[in-house]
């Protein structure tokens, strides 16, 4: 099984919306004592702005998404991914998202708190 993504055939739809709208990363500057400082990553509020640093209070949604035409963009690991029409994956913090948008995913599912790379990482 290959870990190359195998694009498939672009539609319209596809060419039209490769520049995909969703959630913009912040930089910022992280210090733990003891070790280099590192740059961390952390998602913006769609609607406050605020830098979310508690991923566990925060979802990414779907917003304006329409389910009727997906078409496909790539194979990858053994599964198809499909693009929706859509207004772009947003990330909110809870307090923000009370629209109900729809389908969401807890923002830890998608982004990660401990973002060092694996041999940054103490060994047990």
């Amino acid at each position: 099984m290959s870990n190359t993504p195998t694009l498939a055939r672009q539609s319209k739809i596809v060419k039209k919306i490769q520049r995909f709208e969703g959630t913009r990363v912040i930089p910022l500057l992280l210090k733990r004592k003891g070790q280099p400082d590192a740059f961390f990553y952390a998602p913006a509020c769609a609607a406050c702005g605020a830098a979310i640093l508690d991923l566990t209070n925060a979802n990414v949604s779907t917003c304006g998404w329409d389910y009727s035409k997906p078409v496909k963009l790539a194979s990858f690991d053994g599964a198809d991914f499909y693009v929706l029409e859509s207004d772009g994956a947003w990330t909110f913090c809870k307090s923000c998202d009370r629209s109900e948008n729809k389908p969401w995913t807890p923002a830890d599912c998608v982004f990660k708190n401990d973002q060092r790379r694996s041999f940054e990482r103490e060994m047990p």
